[in-house]
């Protein structure tokens, strides 16, 4: 993980440059950009939990009762004296044979035993005749990760003493024109805020959909491809540009009833929507279940779609039982009005993700993701963040010789998607133009167990 920060100002000058239109749309490369978190840091361990470190910035805990919240926006402050922090999440732990009772597994009673462990194990089963005493130790197992990335750059104001006023009639056209041309330092600075926070958002995107669409992060079901699904659940073999023209209504009858169980289906406490390292101890392998509260779930939609639905949507999705028209948002464009559904980015992929991605055991790598037509997401509010780290103005004395001062604006942030909470991703794409796969289609069943290896 970098522990120096990386000077972003060409990659935001060239994602503002496509935002306004001047470049044509292009790939943005955020492997240097993006954090998506490391299971391992350059600090030691602490050996009771293992996966937890000594010495390290800001906490956040990855631990919430279930119930129903939610919360549109979530940004963190970590600020330039100690950017880095760490997230802890636990592992569900599985339940223990009852020791209360004799049972068709275990004898605990009987002349001679006594309250611990009693008799030789099994040769088939391993197992003892009776259980453990209540000393059994039975400490948590954690999943960490490490966020440490930090992205600067600055901006620069000049203010002139006395040199330009000739060219205006009185001091009310001066004051004007300082104004104009303030405001204007004001609009630059806030494209380049919205830049980063659309290049966080494109870089969580991305990351998700390579590993929704890998072999081994499929069974998440976190990238969906509703013209498959439709094509799927009705027998048709409509395409993409037919749903939504042609067969709009019904396609998006189709979209509301997705959203309406996504929305659902995001609340229930299972390893699907998110990606994690299975941990195996003793034999027995922990998974990472998670959860988003409706009060906690965030949605964007493409705003072209957004437009010709709205009129059959609002009603359907935005109500107290599903979301709030609060907690969403439409996109009039993902990276550059020029094509406004496309998505085109090059993204890292940490180590314990390309190895649940691969099947094997990978490195640190990066992925190319390009969405001809990306619809839109529901996601957790804290799948994807921005960490506030330096906004601080600074203005230079005056300048004896030539009568200006500069006024320095410096940033710090990080741009961070946490592929272990809750995402999924809506897509229309057609047989011919994803090769024959409906990309992470999750029209069937997840209501079952997950007792399997889920997504890895």
């Amino acid at each position: 993980m970098a522990i120096t920060p990386q000077d972003g100002y060409l990659i935001l000058q060239n994602a503002v440059e496509q935002i306004m239109g001047i470049e044509a749309p292009d790939t943005i490369d955020e492997s240097n950009f993006l954090d998506v978190g490391n299971t391992v840091a350059t600090y030691s361990q602490e050996i009771v939990f293992n996966a937890i470190n000594i010495s390290l910035g800001r906490f956040v805990m990855a631990v919430r009762p279930i119930d129903e919240e939610f919360s549109i926006l979530r940004s963190i402050s970590t600020k330039e004296f100690n950017h880095r922090f760490r997230k802890i999440s636990f592992y569900s732990k599985k339940t223990k044979p009852s020791g209360m009772f004799n049972t068709d597994l275990y004898t605990n009673h009987k002349s001679g035993y006594t309250a611990g462990t009693n008799g030789d194990a099994d040769v088939t089963t391993g197992r003892t005749p009776s259980t453990p005493s209540q000393w059994e130790q039975n400490l948590a197992i954690s999943l960490e990760l490490n966020f440490g990335k930090s992205t600067t750059w600055q901006y620069c104001v000049t203010n002139l003493l006395v040199d330009g006023k000739y060219a205006f009639q009185d001091e009310s056209e001066w004051i004007q024109f300082i104004e104009g041309y303030m405001t204007q330092h004001s609009n630059d600075m806030k494209m380049e805020r919205e830049a980063f926070n659309r290049m966080t958002f494109l870089g969580h995107v991305g990351v998700n959909y390579a590993a929704g669409v890998s072999t081994g992060g499929a069974a998440s079901k976190g990238v969906k491809n509703l013209t498959a699904g439709f094509n799927a659940k009705f027998g048709t073999s409509y395409t993409s540009a037919q749903l939504r023209t042609t067969y709009l209504s019904d396609f998006l009858a189709y979209f509301v009833s997705e959203v309406k169980q996504d929305i659902k289906k995001m609340r229930r406490n299972n390893i699907f929507y998110h990606y994690y390292p299975v941990i195996t101890e003793n034999g027995e392998s922990y998974h990472l279940p998670r959860h988003t509260p409706t009060r906690m779930q965030k949605m964007v939609l493409l705003d072209e779609f957004w437009t010709d639905a709205e009129a059959y949507v609002m009603p359907r999705v935005f109500n107290t039982e599903y979301l709030d028209k609060g907690n969403f948002e439409t996109i009039e464009f993902w990276q550059s009005p020029a094509a406004p559904s496309e998505i085109d980015v090059t993204v890292p992929i940490p180590a314990w993700l390309n190895t649940i991605m691969t099947g094997q055991t990978a490195s640190d790598t990066t992925a190319d993701v390009n969405i001809d037509y990306f619809l839109g997401a529901i996601f957790d509010r804290d799948a994807c963040m921005t960490d506030m780290q330096v906004e601080r103005a600074l203005t230079s004395g005056i300048e004896a010789r030539k009568g200006f001062s500069n006024t320095w604006y410096t940033f710090a942030k990080n741009a961070i998607s946490d592929p272990t909470e809750k995402t999924i991703l809506y897509i229309m794409a057609d047989p011919s133009s994803d090769g024959g796969d409906d990309s992470g289609d999750d029209s069937g069943d997840d209501s079952g167990d997950d007792s399997g290896d889920g997504n890895t």
